[in-house]
């Protein structure tokens, strides 16, 4: 099976792709409306709200989008109608107050941002990351610049257990991911990309020791090397055809860039 995110117009939805192997023929076998411009994904087995009674794998999508909150979803039912649990507060509660701005007869309406804080995110989720080193614990990245950690045994609407305030220096973080590796203590290392065009590497035990590289552009993603856990990968947004940098797969013992990738536009 493979999931993914699509909008259209204004209708957005998770769409449930099978392959039949006998025909060679990927096809939709069904679809979830959801409420809000998807913006990442990620797949967990850990069943949210369970509260630690029930640990039984089953199958279950984390979907990060516009609206601050995240919402998971399960993916063994098919006409599921509302999230199995929401991190965060639920969409209809708080929306950002519009003010007054400026003097003149015709007074302007502006947006007031809200103030990150500790228990949720206040602006769209970037990137979301789950692993089987701790089922029951879920990353998440935001364009409020913050980094938050969920115990999903807690009940929904649940609150963040920990969050990171400052990784990125106040700049959004597009992208976070555990590393899945289970020896010599790598389970708790954490990557993360963010506006200020760095990668870092960093503890969840202790974000102030961080170690980070500077790239060229933007950062689009990060990725841990699957086959070399102390590897990870970062793909960058272009800025101009001109300034067309190249994919750096960097090392984090060492910092330094092994090989480059480059694609050309035409």
């Amino acid at each position: 099976m493979l999931i993914t995110a699509r909008t259209t117009s204004d209708l957005s939805s998770l769409d449930f792709h099978v392959y039949d192997e006998s025909e060679e023929n990927l096809y939709v076998h069904h679809d979830l409306m959801l409420p809000s411009f998807p913006l990442c994904l990620e797949w967990l087995d850990f069943p949210s709200g369970s509260g630690g009674e029930s640990s039984t794998p089953g199958n279950y999508i984390a979907v990060g989008s516009f609206d601050p909150s995240i919402e998971i979803w399960d993916a063994d039912l098919v006409d599921g109608l509302y999230p199995q649990a929401i991190l965060g507060p639920s969409p209809s509660l708080e929306k950002p107050e519009a003010k007054a701005a400026g003097t003149g007869k015709k007074k302007r309406k502006q947006i007031i941002e809200p103030t990150a804080n500790n228990q949720h995110h206040v602006q769209p989720v970037l990137g979301l990351s789950w692993t089987p080193n701790h089922r029951h614990l879920l990353l998440s990245g935001s364009a409020d610049a913050t980094i938050k950690l969920w115990d999903l045994t807690r009940e929904s609407p649940m609150a963040a257990v920990t969050s990171w305030n400052n990784v990125h220096g106040g700049e959004k973080v597009q992208g976070v991911e555990w590393n899945k590796s289970t020896g010599g203590g790598l389970d708790k290392a954490v990557l993360s990309g963010g506006w200020d065009r760095m990668a870092k590497v960093w503890d969840s035990r202790s974000s102030d020791d961080a170690i980070g590289v500077k790239v060229g552009s933007d950062i689009e993603c990060v990725r841990w090397d699957p086959w070399e856990p102390t590897s990870f990968y970062v793909s960058l947004v272009f800025i101009s055809r001109r300034l067309l940098p190249p994919l750096p797969h960097w090392i984090v013992n060492h910092s330094r860039k092994c090989f480059l990738l480059t694609s050309r536009c035409r």
